[in-house]
Order: structure tokens, then sequence, then C-alpha cells
């Protein structure tokens, strides 16, 4: 299990976005008291969305523009 220390609040993560890294860097931040979290990606929004998403039918959602990032 990966985690932050109890004494860092920051954390930037550099990824290409797919699920299994971003279930990872879930986990990670669940498992941590970050304050501040940055994400890095090649990937839109939206993508990142998707992949949180995946199996879902997310289509309505994205094309609204309503898409929650939580």
């Amino acid at each position: 299990m990966a985690f932050g220390l109890k004494e860092q609040h920051k954390a930037v993560f550099l990824t290409q976005a797919t699920s299994n890294q971003l279930q990872s860097i879930k986990d990670i931040v669940s498992n941590s008291n970050f304050t501040h979290c940055i994400l890095i990606s090649c990937a839109s929004l939206d993508v990142v969305y998707l992949e949180l998403n995946e199996g879902k039918d997310v289509t309505d959602v994205i094309t609204s523009g309503k898409a929650t990032y939580t």
C-alpha cells in the first residue's frame, strides 16, 4: 500500500491517465493526509473522467459538460 507521510501535505502526479494508474493515485490520496494534489496528464479531463467511470454509460454527462470529477 502506497501513501504519503503524515508531514507531506502536497502531491504532484504525472500520469498517462490509464484506469490502473488512476486507481493507484486514488488509493494513494485516500491513504494520505494531502491538502493539495495536482494531476498532470497528457489526456484531457474528459478522458480521465471516462477512465474513472469505465464500463458506465457517461455519454450524456460528458456531452452536456456536467461531468463531476471526484
